[in-house]
Order: C-alpha cells, then structure tokens, then sequence
C-alpha cells in the first residue's frame, strides 16, 4: 500500500510538470508568434500574462532577439514602486554619440529582490540570467535611449546603494558592463560613493523623476 501510494504521488507530481512545461512552450510559441506578426517587446514586458515567462532562458533570447527601440516601458501598471524615467546617452571616447548598440538593463524590485519571491537568484550570474525586471533597447541616431520604470530598491540588510545593472554591446567596442546609482540614495555616501565611482559605476541625479546617465564606449 505505501509504495502504491508512493506511485501516485511521482506520478501526480510527474503530471503536473508536463502540464507546466507544455503551458511553457505553448506561451513561448505565442510570444514568438506576436514577435513576428509586429508585437512590441514593450507589449509583451508589460503584459502580466507572460510575467511567469520572464525568468525563462528562452523568453528572454527572444526579449533580446526582437530588440529593436530606443525607448521601453518594462514594467507592468501592477508593478508596485516609484515610477522613474532613465535618460541614457553613448557615446565613444571622442565625444560622438553611438547609434544602435544594444543596451541590456535590469534590476531589483520594490522589496530589493531580483527573483520573484527572494533577493538573488542563485548570486550575481543568476540574477544577470534571471532576473524578473529586464528589457533590451538600441539607442537612436543621437545615441539616446529612453528606459521607464520603477526605481528599484537595495538589497535587504545590505549596505549597497539601489542601482540598475546595464550592459551595452556593440561591435568594434568592448562590452560595457556597469551599474547606473542614485545620487539621492542614503546607501550612496562617504566610502561607499567613493568605492563605486572608481569601479566605473555612473550615478545619475534626478529633476522631475528623469536620471540621466552618459556612458561612454571603449
């Protein structure tokens, strides 16, 4: 009898997972399919539906893969936190705007958690892979690109300043991986301002819920 038991519930648990991983690919197969037929990844960041999409390797490959504006909304109206607009501008080291490079941002939410029910997901890789809030942009022609968001919070029980990771490709340059700070943020002070500053982190200062970054190319 206990091994009949045991039995069912493999089998229970076993059905369960298909069930998931069929609603997965069938959601991933729309997503794709809304991608191709015109569909915003705008559309797609901000619609709740897809939301248990985000942390998937697959959904985010076509995020990046369809990445084609210089301006994204990646929050849905449900996102709780303090919505914010970052101002971002490449150029290289001369000084001259950069057009089209690819520029991946994300960062934690309103509780300072990347995953959606814990800070990190399985340390720094996990989170850059994983984490919920992300998007893909290009700039424009001026080397503009336009993120709207929430501002995200600090790691619970951590000193580190709230900030949102981004990295930029862009062939003939070196990727840039860096972080974009608040300059009003408590955490940001003293050795801990000093400490981002050389490790090539850009702090941003806000006028009317804009930040602006300008980040340079090598």
């Amino acid at each position: 009898m206990y091994h009949r038991v045991q039995l069912f519930i493999f089998l229970l648990i076993a059905g369960n997972s298909f069930a998931q991983s069929n609603d997965t690919l069938a959601a991933l197969q729309k997503v794709r399919s809304g991608l191709k037929g015109g569909v915003t990844i705008e559309q797609i960041l901000t619609d709740n539906q897809w939301m248990f999409l985000h942390a998937k390797t697959e959904f985010r490959q076509l995020i990046r893969e369809f990445a084609n504006s210089d301006r994204l909304m990646m929050i849905t109206s449900s996102e709780a936190g303090e919505k914010i607009t970052i101002d971002g501008f490449v150029k290289d080291e001369k000084n001259q705007p950069v057009s089209d490079p690819l520029v991946y941002l994300y960062h934690t939410d309103n509780r300072g958690f990347y995953a959606f029910d814990t800070t990190h997901v399985l340390g720094n890789e996990g989170d850059r892979r994983q984490a919920r809030l992300f998007g893909y942009l290009k700039t424009d022609k001026e080397g503009k690109f336009i993120l709207q968001t929430i501002h995200p919070k600090g790691y619970p029980k951590s000193s580190l300043p709230s900030h949102i990771h981004c990295e930029i490709e862009m062939a003939g340059h070196s990727t840039i991986i860096t972080e974009l700070l608040f300059d009003e943020d408590p955490r940001l002070i003293t050795d801990q301002r000093t400490r981002s500053l050389q490790e090539g982190f850009i702090i941003g200062k806000e006028k009317n819920s804009v930040y602006s970054y300008m980040i340079t190319l090598k």
